[in-house]
């Protein structure tokens, strides 16, 4: 399973899901989706752009839990 730590980040970072939406180019219904674990999936444009705005690595914003299933 691929867990998403953007919410948590997002916070750190003193972002609002509004901010981030219009740093991402993104609707506040896609935001809300793309920001709070319920995304299929990222883009890589979008990855970089989120590593610069949070200061932060891929790896920080991306987990692997092998074994386990989305449910």
């Amino acid at each position: 399973m691929i867990e998403l730590h953007l919410a948590r980040l997002r916070e750190k970072a003193g972002k609002t899901q509004k901010e981030m939406a219009e740093i991402l180019g993104l609707g506040s219904v896609n935001a809300y989706q793309y920001l709070e674990y319920e995304s299929k999936g990222i883009r890589f444009d979008q990855l970089d752009i989120l590593c610069d705005t949070l200061n932060c690595t891929p790896g920080d914003l991306i987990t692997y839990h092998r074994g386990r299933k989305n449910l």
